[in-house]
């Protein structure tokens, strides 16, 4: 649980929680956060709250004049006013409507509280005297206006809690009852979490958070399909050298998805998998490819292939692999046949030396068939690896020792681009 009465932290954030600090209060800290983006009826992760208009600040000065107004809100909060009840009820209705419409972990759990709650919820507001619960994350959180809506925030959100309105999250009712926390949970969230997001989209344009929540949730599948392949990889008891090369493509999350039939179903459904990429060997796309089908059959087989149809089941950006920044990062500890021969021959030599005592993981696809899985590193190399280093103008460390100063600084400018675009 957050530590009670410290003031605020120093630093750029000075409302920001980290996971360790929440502790044990993650569970309100959901209810909560959910209870907040309700008021607003933002029902997508993506969604930013907006700014109060000049007409909407212009009213609430007119009724909160002064300090001492805020003395007697908390028993007006406890007051359904008869002239709101139906616009408490018609928001209510609305935003359960919507929730049904839509398919995310926010909007179920909205869906997932009765109708009742909800509208007491909006009631609170309009007993509040507000035209709409609309926090100004630009301006200070101990503002008047900003006081107002903390208050008309944490109030409801303690009734629906006592009513268990928020038990499917598993929202502790004690907790919930601790204003100290309530505090400082609401402001992590409203002028640390949605600040930052309203001043991305106010600096970089309409949009912005949209495209870093997909990228984020792209990053995130990539990193899951990335360890099944692992797992199957290990599962198919191939050599630690292939495992390795796929792993050090994993740490770079650079997996692409493209739609192809899905063998599972006869071609008959669609399936995605990773797409081709300018760097990347065809043939290491394609055995990423094959391992695919591997995963799909065992999970077949062990009846999880539901779950995994649905995980890669989604529509496909045809410029994704073309603009992504993570689709272009290099596998920092990788075997050199990662790469597409021609375009490895063309990077400069600083970028290729990295590469030259990488080792290769796998044969070219006409040996795949036979039994290059039980060979020793050694024997490997002798009877296929040294047959696919042909492909690669690797330098040697000679060449290397002889580049000069102007090499060193090539390569040091290199890892700084690498670095940013990481």
């Amino acid at each position: 649980m957050p530590p009670e009465g410290k003031g605020k932290k120093k630093g750029p954030d000075p409302y920001h929680l980290t996971t360790g600090e929440v502790g044990d209060a993650k569970a309100v800290q959901g209810g909560f956060n959910l209870h907040i983006r309700i008021l607003l009826m933002l029902t997508k992760a993506s969604d930013v709250p907006p700014t109060p208009s000049p007409e909407l600040l212009h009213n609430f000065e007119s009724r909160f004049s002064s300090v001492d107004r805020l003395a007697g809100l908390k028993a007006e909060l406890r007051k359904a006013q008869p002239d709101a009840i139906q616009e408490a009820n018609s928001m209510a209705r609305s935003l359960c409507m919507a929730v049904t419409a839509q398919c995310s972990p926010i909007a179920a759990n909205i869906g997932r509280i009765k109708e009742v709650w909800i509208w007491r919820a909006f009631s609170i507001v309009f007993a509040a005297g507000l035209k709409k619960f609309i926090p100004d994350v630009f301006s200070a959180p101990d503002s008047m206006y900003n006081r107002v809506h903390r208050m008309v925030a944490i109030h409801p959100f303690q009734v629906i809690a006592v009513g268990f309105g928020y038990a499917h999250m598993k929202v502790d009712v004690e907790q919930a009852q601790n204003d100290s926390l309530l505090d400082q949970l609401y402001e992590n969230f409203v002028f640390s979490y949605w600040a930052k997001l309203a001043k991305a989209e106010l600096r970089k344009g309409p949009g912005t958070v949209v495209k870093s929540i997909a990228d984020t949730n792209a990053y995130r599948r990539r990193v899951q399909l990335g360890e099944h392949r692992m797992d199957r990889l290990i599962a198919e008891g191939l050599p630690k050298r292939v495992v390795r090369g796929i792993a050090a493509d994993i740490e770079c999350h650079s997996d692409d998805e493209g739609p192809f039939p899905n063998p599972a179903n006869n071609g008959k459904s669609t399936i995605y998998y990773i797409n081709d990429k300018i760097q990347r060997n065809p043939y290491i796309t394609n055995f990423y490819r094959e391992l695919d089908t591997l995963r799909f059959m065992a999970a077949d087989a062990e009846g999880n292939s539901q779950y995994l149809l649905a995980e890669r089941t989604r529509q496909y950006v045809a410029d994704q692999a073309k603009h992504s920044k993570i689709s272009r990062r290099f596998p920092p500890n990788g075997t050199v046949d990662y790469f597409d021969p021609i375009y490895f021959n063309a990077l400069p030599k600083s970028l290729r030396a990295r590469y030259r005592h990488s080792g290769v993981a796998l044969p070219l696809p006409s040996h795949w068939k036979e039994n290059w899985q039980q060979l020793t590193d050694t024997q490997f190399m002798q009877k296929y690896g040294n047959e696919v280093l042909k492909l690669y103008q690797l330098p040697t460390d000679e060449e290397m020792e002889g580049a000069g100063d102007d090499e060193e600084e090539e390569e040091e400018e290199d890892e700084v681009d690498m670095a940013t675009d990481t």
